[in-house]
C-alpha cells in the first residue's frame, strides 16, 4: 500500500454543527482560505489522510468508574452507567505512534447548573491503545480508590 496523501480541511463548529467545508492540498492554501470572509463561525484548519485502500487500524480501550464519596456507584446524567468498558477499532495510524496510557482520577463537586445533579463524586477513567495494560491499570486504580474511600489506606 502506498503512503497516504495529506490534505488540509477548512472546518468549523463542533459536535452536531461540525462541518468540513473544503479540502486543500497544502496547509498554506487552507490557512489562506480561512483569512477570507467565508461566513463560517470560527473556522479552523485540520489535517486528514487519504488512503488508496483500507488503512491499517488500531484499538483504543476506555474504562470508567463513577462512585460517590461513600464508594457507592452513581450515574452521571441518565445515559451513563456507573461503570463501563468500551473498546473501539479505529482506521488509520494511531497518532501517538506508541503505546499510550491516559489515567484521570477526578474529584468533582455536585454542579446542578452543569447538569451534574449527583452528589460529590469521584470519576476514574483509564484509556489507551494497549487493552491489556488499560485493564491492569484500571483494576489497580479502582482497588486503590475503593480502599481509600473505605478508609483502608492513608
Amino acid at each position: 500500500m502506498s503512503e497516504p496523501v495529506k490534505v488540509w480541511a477548512v472546518s468549523s463548529g463542533s459536535y452536531s454543527d461540525y462541518q468540513v467545508h473544503c479540502l486543500f492540498t497544502t496547509k498554506k492554501a487552507a490557512k489562506a482560505a480561512i483569512a477570507g470572509e467565508w461566513g463560517y463561525e470560527a473556522p479552523f484548519v485540520e489535517k486528514f489522510l487519504l488512503y488508496e485502500a483500507t488503512p491499517p487500524s488500531y484499538v483504543r480501550r476506555r474504562m470508567q468508574l463513577t462512585v460517590g464519596v461513600d464508594g457507592q456507584p452513581v450515574s452521571l446524567w441518565d445515559r451513563y452507567t456507573p461503570e463501563w468498558d468500551d473498546t473501539t477499532r479505529h482506521l488509520g495510524i494511531d497518532s501517538s505512534g506508541r503505546h499510550d496510557l491516559n489515567v484521570d482520577e477526578d474529584y468533582r463537586e455536585a454542579h446542578p447548573l452543569a447538569g451534574i445533579t449527583v452528589p460529590t463524586h469521584y470519576l476514574l477513567t483509564v484509556s489507551g491503545n494497549d487493552p491489556e495494560q488499560v485493564a491492569k491499570v484500571y483494576g489497580e486504580r479502582k482497588a486503590a480508590l475503593m480502599a481509600r474511600l473505605a478508609g483502608l489506606t492513608v
